[in-house]
């Protein structure tokens, strides 16, 4: 498994969830979700919603003599800055990452089936990882929530 595999699938992700937010799938909530090698953003690009993509890891287990097994996990990140304590807006953002979990959860074990992310069998695996960072939101009144996806795969 070499990087550029995962970086593959972290590309897909955000894809996947540009279509999904724009079709309003989401709850309602539209952005765009970028690829980011390292989702670092200049404090003025904060006073919008922005949601990267990137890849966090990389396992690997020997399944078999000639097949590998890969969990690739997938970090999505959600941030946006909060000019006050507006209680409202920071509900709104946890909302946000929460439909973005609820989207991947639905998709995959209501449907049972392998989601096809790159042309290669990457199936998601349970359970979903949300993360909220308070220090962010107490220092710097930026709110911030991290989603984990794990896929697995064979090679």
């Amino acid at each position: 498994m070499s990087t550029s595999e995962a970086i593959e699938i972290s590309k897909a992700v955000a894809s996947q969830l540009t279509s999904a937010s724009q079709a309003g799938f989401l709850g309602g909530f539209s952005f765009i979700a970028k690829h980011s090698m390292l989702p670092r953003r200049e404090f003025e690009d904060l006073k919008s919603l922005l949601v990267d993509v990137s890849t966090r890891g990389d396992t690997r287990s020997f399944a078999s003599r000639k097949r590998t097994q890969h969990d690739y996990v997938i970090q999505v990140y959600v941030r946006k800055h909060i000019d006050k304590e507006d209680s409202l807006v920071a509900e709104e953002l946890v909302r946000v990452a929460e439909a973005i979990a609820d989207y991947w959860e639905r998709t995959d074990s209501d449907t049972g089936q392998t989601r096809t992310l790159t042309g290669r069998d990457e199936k998601l695996i349970s359970p979903i990882e949300t993360q909220f960072s308070e220090g962010t939101l107490q220092t710097h009144r930026v709110m911030a929530s991290t989603i984990l996806l794990t896929f697995r795969g064979w090679r």
